[in-house]
């Protein structure tokens, strides 16, 4: 039954739990603190200084004790039935919470202090154990590992998610929006209570594989997925670099255009987002260097998104499906202009060793036509300014960024501009 739980292990593939797979097949198996896969006892234990060790042996009854309880949250353990037992108890105190405090509430304490009394039992039990460890802290060691490894698997749902400052505010942005709907869903079809033991009971069998089973075969449902966007706000499949390359490439083969040295040439534009740490590929850098014998040149477009809010008015804040405040071309997500980096050294290509990207444009311009939907306004020589004002360049457009238009009005709740910048290859 362990080899058939640990080879289960891996075949979940939701974006949270194939990130720690690995790690919980390797500790599936343990129930002790001496694990398989921990590491072997290192020459260096035998200079610990005394007060290390000594700290070490007083914390290890603690540490089993929380290895144990990692092992339970985990579903690291062998034995299931505590999990079950502990599942179904507080499933039980959640749906009787009322009559098990009104009849059973004085015995109910009692066995809390119960409770509290065999942990202590427990712990001076293990501390009787540890004083034969004295003169070899290995175990110590290895439990504080087992310890470390299983507080990663537990925190794997939140950690794996790699949530930046943007993605905490939109998802906060998103909750607070959705807060009619939830008090609709709590006062008229479920109720607070139900939402309760919802939560408790996703959190203490996230880790189970009956569990990683279901959210496999719900993870391949679209509809899953997009309900999922829509509440979190959150995008659990992002768009690869590679495709917004391909798209890139294919738009430039489109046009017949290859890469000219005027800047502000449409083949020439760079619709790469900042998460595009890479390159051009060979091939394409090859011939542009063969055909024009000069830098390569490009011009990073961004597009600055924003939504207007009564009482509000124009910010950053975009709904939970919509663009990021901050797109390239093809709306893929991209970090503000000053935080943009230029992709590194190309070093897989023989005729471009040794080059690099370098920025011909000291500042981020704003195109003040929006690429040619608008005409410059009066005063401005130049369609490219620096320092614009905050409404300039802007194209208005209704509440699902259609009908765009060159002015502001009533119905006009979303609006976007373009910022450019030029760099070369040299």
């Amino acid at each position: 039954p362990a080899d058939t739980r640990a080879s289960f292990t891996n075949i979940s593939s939701d974006p949270v739990a194939s990130n720690v797979n690995h790690a919980h097949s390797n500790v599936i198996n343990s129930s002790s603190p001496s694990l398989n896969f921990l590491p072997k006892a290192s020459p260096l234990l035998a200079s610990t200084p005394t007060t290390v060790s000594k700290a070490l042996i007083r914390a290890y009854p603690y540490l089993v004790l929380t290895d144990k309880l990692l092992s339970i949250l985990t579903w690291t353990n062998d034995n299931y039935f505590i999990n079950l037992s502990i599942l179904f108890s507080i499933i039980s105190l959640v749906l009787y919470f009322e009559f098990i405090i009104t009849y059973f509430g004085h015995i109910l304490a009692v066995l809390l202090l119960f409770l509290y009394f065999y942990i202590i039992q427990q712990i001076n039990i293990n501390n009787l154990s540890s004083n034969n460890l004295n003169s070899n802290p290995n175990n110590i060691v290895n439990l504080l590992t087992s310890v470390s490894i299983k507080s990663e698997i537990l925190l794997s749902p939140i950690t794996s998610l790699k949530l930046s400052t943007y993605d905490l505010k939109r998802l906060l942005f998103t909750t607070v929006f959705l807060s009619p709907i939830y008090i609709i869903v709590s006062f008229f079809f479920i109720k607070p209570k139900v939402l309760i033991l919802l939560l408790l009971t996703h959190l203490l069998t996230y880790h189970s594989i009956q569990y990683k089973i279901i959210r496999r075969i719900l993870w391949k449902s679209k509809t899953f997925k997009l309900i999922s966007f829509y509440l979190t706000g959150l995008n659990f499949n992002k768009i690869s670099s590679n495709s917004r390359l391909n798209n890139f490439l294919k738009l430039n083969n489109n046009n017949n255009t290859g890469i000219s040295n005027n800047s502000t040439n449409s083949g020439n534009r760079s619709f790469f987002s900042s998460n595009d740490q890479s390159a051009i590929d060979d091939p394409f850098a090859k011939s542009s260097i063969d055909n024009y014998g000069k830098p390569i040149r490009f011009t990073y477009v961004l597009y600055e998104n924003q939504r207007r809010w009564l009482g509000i008015g124009w910010t950053s804040n975009l709904l939970s499906y919509e663009r990021a405040p901050w797109t390239d071309e093809f709306l893929n997500e991209s970090l503000p202009p000053d935080d943009f980096k230029l992709p590194e050294t190309l070093s897989n290509n023989d005729n471009l060793n040794n080059m690099i990207w370098k920025w011909v444009d000291k500042n981020w311009k704003l195109d003040l036509t929006n690429d040619g939907a608008l005409t410059i306004p009066k005063g401005h020589k130049s369609k490219l300014v620096v320092d614009p004002r905050n409404d300039d360049g802007y194209i208005f457009y209704d509440n699902t960024w259609k009908k765009p238009s060159s002015e502001d009005s009533y119905s006009k709740y979303t609006r976007r501009r373009r910022w450019v910048r030029t760099a070369e290859l040299i």
